[in-house]
């Protein structure tokens, strides 16, 4: 694919590589902050449940507290990565990443029946499965993988945009 704005890159390197470049910059500032996300999404999942059958709902609110401090730390300690206007790293063999966004994906949607079948097992097979101390805890579990499922979609979308992305990241860094 050829672009207009590979007028702006003086020492030649190809326009795909270096969007590839600024899609990895992207997806590697995602992940600093996914961790905590999930962990917050984890309780969410807790203190909803806890709430839904009428258990004390702050250990999930502590643990939401807790993902949001890491995805806060996540997200100062990429700061600088945040807003360089330094132009990315060509990357190589782009033709690898595409794949492997792909299989994070279905691996997470491949979790996520893992899980809610783990889930529906115990709340069907267990002794105390049914019981609003373990019922409480059960959201929890599912909310870890559809945080992390979700990340991985957002993930899919830059790398599948990278051209796009990397053009309009152009436009404001030259205006």
């Amino acid at each position: 694919m050829t672009s207009p704005v590979k007028a702006t890159h003086p020492d030649g390197d190809d326009f795909d590589e270096l969007a590839l470049g600024f899609g990895q910059r992207r997806v590697l500032l995602l992940a600093a902050t996914l961790g905590g996300f999930t962990i917050a999404g984890a309780g969410l999942g807790w203190m909803l449940g806890a709430a839904l059958v009428d258990q004390p709902v702050n250990s999930g609110l502590i643990m939401i507290g807790v993902g949001l401090v890491l995805a806060g730390v996540g997200w100062l300690v990429t700061v600088g990565l945040r807003f360089t206007r330094k132009l990315p790293e060509p990357l190589r063999n782009g033709h690898k990443s595409a794949p492997s966004t792909r299989n994070s994906v279905a691996g997470g949607w491949v979790t996520l029946g893992l899980v809610l079948a783990g889930v529906l097992a115990i709340l069907l097979f267990a002794p105390r499965g049914r019981e609003p101390d373990v019922v409480a805890l059960l959201p929890m579990i599912v909310a870890i993988p559809v945080v992390l499922l979700l990340g991985f979609h957002r993930i899919r979308h830059i790398m599948a945009n990278r051209n796009e992305l990397y053009t309009n990241w152009l436009a404001k860094r030259h205006s």
